[in-house]
């Protein structure tokens, strides 16, 4: 816009045409929606507390929402464009501590996975409290964002082979979407609080008090010490953070827990082991019913195959060939069309 038509628009004497409005928005990090009305976007993307610490200034540094929107986006327009709708909904636990919420989230999760939940536990998330779980690369690095669009809670975790830091992500975010506290980025929030809040959530869950008091850590040789870690499947810091909250108290031998959490569990639980593991979210995964769901759509002529495309990694030439999708209503023959195992979805 030239000075001249952007001074007249401010002021009354001119209109902003509807693509201005977009570029204002876009350069103001907000919605249309509220530059015409000033309330809150009831359809905004919403996404969980989060702030970056930095250790050399021991300071917060804002976080950058713009950023995490593209992250956030594919797996947003996916849910949106299939009007998915999980199948239950979500337990409000924001009135409970987090230890609290931890105890009746791992309750839940070991009732609908079993005690070894972790193994699975993007699986383990959708079936207890139907959140999807997205995983895919980015060309922003990220760990994992919670968000909530059409009121439906999702994450979305960074393609990795550091199984341990997912595991925490996953656990952090699912401590946010419980809570409740997902809002749109433009509204004022208590970073600090909501992030201790689910920090602790994830730590009672992935390592709960009572096993943690079990286990008599100084009596515990290397080799035994570095299978409560690969067992927990967390990284040795976060075992080390949790010993020195005082949920145990005089634990003496935590050197071994200092060192990088990979070559530690390489040298006693062996390369293979770890390198297997790392495979678990190395590739792309994404719901199975949303996956369903768009299949439908193409097959519908209700949608171009472009989301369907980006989740199973294919042209969309592909999706849209002379051959046609399968028509089956489960999922083996569409992997199997497009040579992609199960597990990668």
């Amino acid at each position: 816009m030239s000075p001249d038509a952007f001074s007249r628009s401010v002021n009354g004497q001119r209109s902003f045409s509807a693509l201005e409005l977009i570029d204002l928005a876009e350069v103001l990090g907000t919605s249309m929606h509220w530059l015409a009305t000033g309330e809150p976007d009831p359809y905004e993307l919403k996404l969980s507390a989060r702030h970056t610490f930095d250790p050399e200034t021991r300071s917060h540094i804002a976080h950058d929402w713009r950023q995490a929107k593209e992250v956030v986006e594919s797996a947003a327009l996916a849910i949106r464009q299939a009007d998915y709708k999980p199948k239950q909904d979500l337990v409000d636990l924001s009135s409970r501590s987090p230890t609290d919420a931890a105890l009746m989230a791992r309750r839940t999760l070991t009732g609908s996975a079993g005690a070894d939940f972790v193994n699975s536990f993007p699986d383990a998330i959708e079936a207890a409290f139907g959140v999807p779980i997205f995983v895919y690369g980015h060309q922003h690095k990220f760990d994992a964002y919670a968000a909530l669009i059409n009121e439906v809670a999702f994450i979305v975790v960074e393609e990795s082979g550091t199984w341990y830091r997912i595991n925490w992500a996953l656990a952090h975010e699912l401590g946010h979407i419980l809570r409740k506290d997902l809002l749109s980025p433009d509204t004022a929030r208590d970073d600090s609080t909501a992030e201790a809040w689910a920090n602790a959530f994830a730590a009672e869950l992935l390592m709960p008090a009572n096993r943690m008091r079990e286990i008599d850590w100084n009596s515990l040789d290397d080799a035994a010490l570095v299978k409560v870690v690969w067992d927990l499947q967390v990284s040795a810091e976060a075992l080390s953070n949790r010993l020195s909250s005082g949920v145990v108290r005089g634990v003496r031998r935590q050197d071994l827990l200092q060192r990088p959490t990979i070559r530690t569990l390489e040298q006693f639980v062996g390369p293979f082991p770890v390198m297997t593991r790392s495979e678990r979210f190395r590739r792309p995964r994404f719901p199975v019913a949303l996956l369903d769901a768009h299949r439908r759509l193409v097959e519908e002529s209700r949608s171009s195959g472009q989301t369907l495309a980006w989740m199973l990694g294919v042209p969309v030439e592909e999706i849209n060939s002379s051959w046609g999708l399968p028509r089956e209503n489960d999922l083996d023959s569409l992997t199997a069309a497009f040579g992609i195992a199960d597990s990668a979805v």
